[in-house]
């Protein structure tokens, strides 16, 4: 079978996003500190070298992470903002602020306490 490159395309696609994927777990469970790229390509049965060949390092996969977590945040902001009484907007807000913690606390952790000031280049700051 012979594979067009829109194929490819989209299997690089859906690996870019198993990776993701993997890694988010990973952050969420170790933090950033505790994970490394053979533990993400071991969950995946792939080697180090198909991680690389998708991303820098370490690095532009959490930065992938945290873009993908907080674009998540947002969305769950944004439908709180649409309620109608200022009470439940701030009900709704709180308790996405809530379950994103709760969900990603390893996560926000990482980003928060435990990325050393030369790792300022994944947070774009």
């Amino acid at each position: 079978m012979i594979r067009t490159s829109s194929s490819i395309k989209v299997n690089g696609q859906q690996s870019k996003k198993n990776i993701i994927e993997a890694a988010r777990e990973f952050f969420s469970e170790y933090g950033y500190l505790g994970v490394s790229m053979s533990d993400i390509a071991t969950r995946l049965n792939i080697t180090k070298a198909a991680l690389y060949y998708h991303f820098a390092g370490k690095a532009e996969i959490f930065k992938n992470v945290l873009d993908e977590a907080f674009a998540e945040l947002s969305q769950a902001l944004n439908r709180a903002r649409d309620e109608k009484t200022p009470e439940k907007k701030l009900e709704n807000l709180i308790k996405a602020y809530l379950k994103f913690g709760a969900k990603e606390k390893n996560l926000t952790k990482a980003l928060v306490l435990k990325l050393a000031p030369h790792d300022a280049k994944i947070t774009g700051h």
